[in-house]
Parts: C-alpha cells; structure tokens; sequence
C-alpha cells in the first residue's frame, strides 16, 4: 500500500483520514493498518485523526477538513446517519465509507446511508471469523476502497 497515488491528496499533501467509530477496538485496528504509512517524522503519508462519536467527528471536520471519513453507523450523541447528512447539506467533497454489521438491520442502515451520500461502504467482519482473517480482510477491502477514492474513483 505504498503507492504514492494513495497517500497524497490532489493537492500534494498528505491525505486526511478520519476514523469515527465509537469502538476503541475498531479505530485502534484501522490505526495499526494504515499507521506504517504516516512517516513519524511529517513527511507526507496518510494524516489520521480518530473521533468517538458523530459530534466528535463533525468538530475534527471543521477543524481539518479531512479527504475521507471512516465511519461506523451506529454511534452514540451523534449517530453515522445524522453526520451523512451534515456531509450533505454542505455539500462537503469529503468521501465516506460507512461500516456496518451484514444483519438486516445493518443492511437496511447501509443502503440508506448509500442514499444519504456515503461513497461506500465495509462490512464488519462475523464473529466466525479468526482475528487473522479478518484483519487479513479488512486490510486489503479498505486499501483497495480508499486507493479507489484517493484517486478519483468511487
């Protein structure tokens, strides 16, 4: 994952990634996948930021503006829904990846979020899934999406 199209937003600099996800596990997981990208030193790789809640991710995006955000539904004070459509009444360039559960409720949460202006979106892996696999699965889906939207597609 270190091709450069994928680490540097269109204007040069690094590409801002937010991680919303009111499960410390989850955000800390997306931390340690795309970490190695970010050099310690400054220089440009994939900036991150994590917010716990939708509030909190509203305040990092006025504050930072970031590219992309990664963001679960279901979240407390302020749900994944209610942040699309802060997104979308300001007609924000930010593109969003929702994570959600493949239940039917998480389905139906999906395709409405879809509607209301996510880019796209990853399924939480099932609880019948190893660790390994899961992080294996995670890690190549979310490279692969972001790559996508980092240069244009999606």
């Amino acid at each position: 994952m270190g091709d450069a199209a994928v680490q540097r937003a269109a204007g040069g600099g690094p590409f801002r990634l937010l991680i919303a996800d009111d499960a410390r596990d989850s955000r800390e997981l997306l931390v340690k996948l795309l970490g190695p990208l970010v050099d310690p030193a400054g220089a440009p790789g994939f900036e991150l930021r994590e917010a716990r809640n939708g509030q909190k991710a509203v305040t990092a995006w006025q504050e930072w503006q970031p590219h992309l955000i990664w963001m679960d539904i279901r979240m407390p004070v302020m749900d994944g829904m209610a942040v699309l459509r802060w997104v979308k009444m300001r007609k924000l360039s930010t593109k969003v990846i929702v994570f959600s559960a493949l239940t039917h409720r998480g389905a139906s949460q999906t395709l409405d979020a879809l509607m209301h202006g996510a880019s796209d979106y990853m399924a939480k892996p099932e609880s019948g899934e190893g660790p390994s696999s899961a992080i294996e699965a995670i890690e190549v889906e979310l490279v692969a999406k972001i790559k996508g939207l980092a240069t244009g597609g999606g």
